[in-house]
C-alpha cells in the first residue's frame, strides 16, 4: 500500500525540465525545406520539433519529435516542447499561423515558393539561428550553382509539368 502512494506522489512532481539547447535557441520546423537548411546550417543542435513529413537528412527522423502534418501541428505538442522560434513556410491558410501566433511564440515565415527564393531563405535563417557565416557560404554556392544552370538551360526548351504535392 505504501509503495503505490509514494509512485503517485512521485509522479505528481514538477514535469521533467526541457534540455537546453546549447545556443539557447530551440527551433520547431514546420516545413521539410526549413528542416533541412536548418541542419545545412549546422543547426541539428537547436531543433527541437519537426514535421511528420520532414524526413530529411535521416538523423533528424531518429531524434527529433513530431509535432504534427505539414501546416497542421498540434498546438499543444508546440507548447510542449518550448520552443524560441517556430519557423514555417508562406501557407494558404494564415488560420495557423495565427493560433501560433496567439499562445506567445515567436514565429517566422521563410517565404520560399522557388528556386530563387532559396538563397534568401538561407540567409535569413542563418541571421535567426546565428549562422550568419554558414549561411553566406551556402547562399553563395547556391546563387553560383543556379547561374551556371541558367546559362545552360534551352530558350527553346519544351514545357513540363511537375507536380510536386498532390493537394
Amino acid at each position: 500500500l505504501l509503495i503505490p502512494a509514494l509512485l503517485a506522489v512521485a509522479g505528481c512532481g514538477r514535469p521533467a525540465a526541457t534540455p537546453a539547447t546549447a545556443s539557447g535557441v530551440r527551433v520547431v520546423s514546420l516545413a521539410p525545406n526549413i528542416t533541412e537548411i536548418i541542419c545545412a546550417l549546422d543547426g541539428q543542435d537547436m531543433l527541437v520539433g519537426r514535421t511528420s513529413v520532414c524526413k530529411y537528412p535521416p538523423a533528424v527522423v531518429d531524434k527529433i519529435p513530431i509535432v504534427g502534418g505539414f501546416g497542421t501541428p498540434s498546438l499543444e505538442m508546440l507548447l510542449s516542447l518550448k520552443p524560441t522560434l517556430v519557423l514555417e513556410v508562406d501557407f494558404e491558410d494564415k488560420t495557423m499561423s495565427q493560433k501560433i501566433d496567439s499562445l506567445g511564440l515567436t514565429r517566422k515565415r521563410i517565404p520560399c515558393r522557388n528556386l530563387e527564393d532559396v538563397p534568401a531563405a538561407i540567409l535569413t535563417m542563418g541571421e535567426l539561428l546565428h549562422r550568419e557565416d554558414k549561411a553566406r557560404e551556402l547562399a553563395s554556392n547556391m546563387n553560383a550553382r543556379l547561374a551556371v544552370l541558367r546559362g545552360t538551360i534551352r530558350t527553346n526548351a519544351p514545357s513540363v509539368y511537375v507536380e510536386i504535392w498532390n493537394d
